[in-house]
Parts: C-alpha cells; structure tokens; sequence
C-alpha cells in the first residue's frame, strides 16, 4: 500500500500543474461521483454478461467453421477476453466498494477509484500484449490519462484528514416551556 500512497503523491504533483476545473464544478462532480460510479458497475456487470456470452459464441464458431486454425484463434481469443473479463470484474468489484465511502466523502472512496485507474492501465498493457495494437494502448492510456484529470480534480475534496464522514450534525434547537 505504501507504493500506492507514494504513486498518488508522485501523480498529485504532475496534476497539480494542469489548469483546474472551476470550484463550482470540482464541488458537483466530488458530491455525485458515487452515484457515476455506481452507473458505471451496473453497466461494466451487464457488460461482463455480454463478453462472456460473446466470447463463448464466438470461440464455439471458429472451433467448428475454421477448422485447425480456427480452433487456435478462438483459443487466443477466449484467453483474451477471459482475461478481460477479468479485469472487468475487478473493477466492479472495487467500484462497488467504493460506492459508499465516496457518497460518506471518505478518502477510502477516492482510494478505491484510484486503484482502480491503476487497474486500468495494467488491464491497457495486458491487452497490448495480446493484440499488439499501439495505437489502442496509446488511446488506452490517454484515456486513464484524462480521467486520472478528472479523479485529482476531486482529491481535495477527500483528504486523508477527513476520512470521517463529512456529513453534518443535526442541529438541536432549545425546546419552549408550554405555560
């Protein structure tokens, strides 16, 4: 864990020069962010269902229509979208960890999502060496680049120091004596 803290501080530092989104929209995205992420595990869930059922079919095809070649490709290419599928579940797996410290304004939440980017580029690499395509990792990575932005905009909002919920205490007003 410590190289991840180490990693967050060293990425802090390079986002902290880029131009900063205005506080009134820094402010909206960090107070709704769980509620994107939780979007975004219910529709990677209905996606993993999709790549699988895809996968199968497909891997089933080339099997019987390709013939030798065809059963070795569809081998390379279950293998690929398994480990895919893989790194899909992770995702939702941690996303939906994340759902309720980001919605209590924990710096848990913001951790998650974090790790989560990390995930991501990992699961960029991984796919390159399966496809060799460099011009998908390097979109890939753009990509993580850019809401890695987006996720340090909102860092500040869930500091390590507040890792209480930020949520406010009701306030009690005296009760009147009837007469």
């Amino acid at each position: 864990m410590d190289i991840i803290n180490k990693l967050e501080v060293e990425l802090a530092n390079w986002y902290k020069t880029m131009p900063h989104l205005p506080e009134q929209g820094r402010k909206w995205l960090a107070t709704n962010i769980w509620w994107i992420t939780l979007v975004g595990v219910i529709l990677m869930g209905i996606g993993i269902l999709g790549i699988v059922t895809a996968t199968f079919f497909a891997g089933a095809a080339l099997s019987i229509y390709g013939g030798v070649a065809g059963v070795a490709i569809g081998g390379i290419v279950v293998i690929a979208a398994l480990a895919l599928v893989v790194f899909m579940a992770i995702t939702v797996v941690l996303g939906a960890m994340a759902i309720t410290p980001l919605k209590m304004m924990r710096h848990q939440g913001w951790a998650l999502l974090f790790i989560i980017m990390l995930v991501h580029v990992v699961e960029q690499l991984v796919s390159f060496v399966f496809s060799l395509n460099l011009f998908g990792l390097i979109w890939g990575l753009f990509f993580t680049a850019i809401g890695g932005y987006f996720l340090f905009e909102i860092r500040d909002f869930y500091s390590k120091a507040s890792s209480k919920s930020r949520t406010p205490t009701p306030v009690t007003t005296p009760k009147t004596e009837n007469k």
